[in-house]
């Protein structure tokens, strides 16, 4: 019990810490915020693309003329309009709200890569920590890294998600498990 009080604590140590060189170095900071924001600005113009066009799709599957259907059409036209729309918004809000953790992950990866190299040169004050490496072939190693973590979050999770009152639990337990284990072979060949 007392190892877990003191990792926590240790954790939060670490979060402070690195809170602390954000502010004394500002450049790196706002860097580390940016992909966060191209990310934001995606889903934004994407969602509101699709805002622009959901009445289109609903109309592709099922239109009513404007002429003299009956009561009963009407209403049932007005229920699936409705009532399907809004389980459609809520179907792509679900979506873009699990695959933003993905993306900004992979948009993100090479920046705080580059923020890590940064913090390391300060640290120990050696500018001589992997210059050898080109950075374009860093770049793609690291978001190749990230894509493969979004093939396994992504494709194998998200068919869970639809299995009824445990499903939602399961992806995430399932992601969890196939992101740790990532972590843990990235490890391996560092």
């Amino acid at each position: 019990m007392f190892e877990s009080l003191r990792a926590f604590s240790e954790g939060w140590r670490f979060h402070i810490r690195g809170i602390r060189f954000g502010f004394g170095h500002l450049p790196l900071l706002l860097l580390s915020i940016l992909p966060f924001l191209v990310t934001l600005t995606l889903y934004v113009f994407a969602f509101y693309m699709f805002t622009l066009y959901s009445d289109d799709l609903l109309r592709m599957v099922w239109h009513v003329e404007t002429g003299e259907p009956s009561t009963y059409v009407r209403w049932l036209y007005w229920a699936y309009t409705y009532v399907i729309k809004l389980f459609l918004y809520l179907f792509v809000l679900a979506v873009m709200f699990y695959t933003f953790i993905v993306l900004s992950n992979i948009l993100a990866s090479p920046v705080y890569d580059y923020i890590s190299t940064r913090y390391e040169r300060i640290l120990y004050q050696n500018d001589s920590l992997d210059k050898t490496a080109s950075r374009t072939r860093g770049v793609l190693t690291v978001m190749k890294e990230e894509v493969k973590k979004a093939v396994l979050m992504l494709v194998v999770p998200l068919p869970l998600l639809f299995v009824p009152v445990v499903g939602t639990v399961l992806s995430f337990i399932v992601a969890g498990m196939f992101t740790l284990m990532l972590h843990k072979q990235h490890g391996k060949r560092s």
